[in-house]
């Protein structure tokens, strides 16, 4: 409590995990553990080597074409 997001964080946060728990994380400062977190959908994965985790996802689009990459970015975003 007491700093105030982004004003499209909350509707984010919301249509990611629900607008009760985006309350209960913004407005009651719940702390959630990992397990929780990724329970309802806030995270995508838990692992104990994040660093490797992170360069094991990394490494499909860095061997792609960039211009292929920078495509599909721009489909997401849309």
């Amino acid at each position: 409590m007491g700093v105030l997001p982004q004003p499209s964080d909350p509707r984010r946060l919301a249509a990611l995990v629900g607008p009760g728990r985006a309350k209960d994380l913004l407005l009651a400062a719940s702390k959630w553990d990992a397990e929780h977190a990724f329970s309802v959908g806030f995270l995508d994965w838990i692992d104990a080597d994040v660093i490797a985790r992170a360069h094991a996802l990394a490494e499909p689009a860095l061997a792609a074409s960039q211009m292929r990459v920078r495509e599909i970015k721009a489909l997401i975003s849309r």
